[in-house]
This record gives structure tokens, C-alpha cells and sequence, in this order.
């Protein structure tokens, strides 16, 4: 009878523990539980809905980004930015009151890669070149706000509606690492230089390069997640488990 009595309590143990989590959806206003659940929104945010036409964003596309820095006139073309799918939310808010949003991204890593096509001068010292480019940004941070409200579907959904933002905030913590293939045409004396130059100077360059390029790539982010929550109700984006 003893035996009995474990053998039953054994299997109402083994019940319990592989019994299925629930998941239960967050209130857009319960911060504590939206912050726990932020991350893996953002994750599912980074791959998409290709099922109801939401492009990833992992990587970020950009046919063309061209502009003038001071002296320096580049074009880059066929750019993606990879390493978005590994970024976490340290900190966000919604204020329902005010009807505002903000948030701060960290990323181990961001990878800009594109054609380039560039020309002109950095400090006085003349650069251009045409060909690949790769540059690596490590531990970035990306910070975000705006406003919304709440609109209703054809369903009677809700559904959070951005109507603007800001970008206040793009932190390189790590360093910035440029390699441009076939610079000044390929003199390799002269491109070593540069390079050298770039990379022990990048946080004071890169404050001034790296602002056009992101500042499109996270309009392409943004683009993204305004069809995102097109798509998804707002009871449907904050899930805790239990």
C-alpha cells in the first residue's frame, strides 16, 4: 500500500513539472511585467511576420545612404547592419498618461557592411576610395523615445499606433574597426595609413560618420516595427509565463 501511495505521488509530481507553462498576456501599463517580457517581443519584432508582409530586420537593408561629412563625400550602396537580432532591452517605458514610449537597446556587436564609394578629406587629410567596406561596432547602444496612441481594428482590436519618434541616443562603448577594401585605389602604403588613423581615432571620428548611416538604419527599424504593430494587437504583445 506504501509503494502504492509514492507511485501515485511520484506521477502527480511528474504532472505537475510537465505540465505546459501558461502564457498570460501582460497590461501594456504593468511595467514590471512588460520590462521581464520586453526582450523576447524585440526578438520576435527582429525576425518579422513574412506571413502578414512584416519584413525582419535582421539584417537591416538599405539600397543607398549618401551624404557630406564637413569635407568628405560617400555613398554607400546594397548597406546591411547584422548583429540586430543579438541587441536586449536594458530599460523601457510606456506612459499611458502621456502617451509616450522610450527604450534603450545594448549590442555586442553591429556589422556594417556595403559598397562604398567615397571622397574628399578627414581632418584635412585626404581620402577616396571605391570598393567593399566592413566596419564592426562593438557594444553599441541605441536609445529611442516617441509617442503614441491607440487605435481599434475592423475586429474591435486594439492596437498601439507610433506617430513619431527621436533617436537620442547612438554609443559606441566598445571601439569602431574599419576595413575598406581598394582604398586611394589600391595603394596599399597609403590605405595603411588611413586605416591606422581611422581605428586609433575612431570615437572622435565616429561620432561625426557613424550618425547618417544608423540614423537610416533605425528609420528601417522603425518602418518595421510601426508594421509590426499594424499587425499584432496590443493584448498580444507582452506574455509571461506561469
Amino acid at each position: 500500500m506504501f509503494c502504492g501511495y509514492i507511485f501515485v505521488l511520484a506521477l502527480s509530481v511528474a504532472g505537475v513539472l510537465a505540465a505546459p507553462k501558461k502564457k498570460v498576456a501582460c497590461a501594456l501599463n504593468d511595467l514590471s511585467c512588460t520590462t521581464l517580457t520586453a526582450d523576447p517581443l524585440f526578438k520576435s519584432i527582429m525576425r518579422g511576420r513574412p506571413d502578414l508582409n512584416v519584413p525582419a530586420s535582421e539584417p537591416l537593408r538599405e539600397a543607398e545612404i549618401s551624404g557630406r561629412l564637413d569635407d568628405m563625400y560617400y555613398n554607400l550602396t546594397d548597406a546591411e547592419l547584422h548583429g540586430m537580432s543579438d541587441c536586449s532591452v536594458k530599460s523601457h517605458n510606456i506612459n499611458f498618461l502621456q502617451l509616450s514610449w522610450s527604450f534603450l537597446l545594448y549590442c555586442p556587436k553591429l556589422v556594417l557592411q556595403s559598397n562604398y564609394d567615397l571622397s574628399g578629406s578627414i581632418r584635412n587629410i585626404p581620402i577616396e576610395g571605391r570598393g567593399r567596406s566592413n566596419i564592426v561596432h562593438e557594444k553599441y547602444r541605441i536609445g529611442m523615445r516617441g509617442g503614441f496612441d491607440v487605435v481599434l481594428d475592423l475586429k474591435g482590436r486594439p492596437h498601439v499606433r507610433i506617430n513619431h519618434y527621436d533617436i537620442d541616443r547612438l554609443e559606441v562603448v566598445g571601439n569602431i574597426r574599419s576595413d575598406f577594401s581598394n582604398l586611394y585605389n589600391g595603394d596599399v602604403a597609403r590605405s595603411a595609413v588611413m586605416h591606422k588613423y581611422l581605428n586609433d581615432n575612431w570615437k572622435s571620428i565616429g561620432f561625426y560618420t557613424q550618425y547618417p548611416t544608423m540614423r537610416s538604419f533605425m528609420k528601417r527599424m522603425m518602418e518595421n516595427l510601426i508594421k509590426f504593430l499594424q499587425v499584432v494587437p496590443a493584448n498580444e504583445l507582452f506574455f509571461r509565463e506561469e
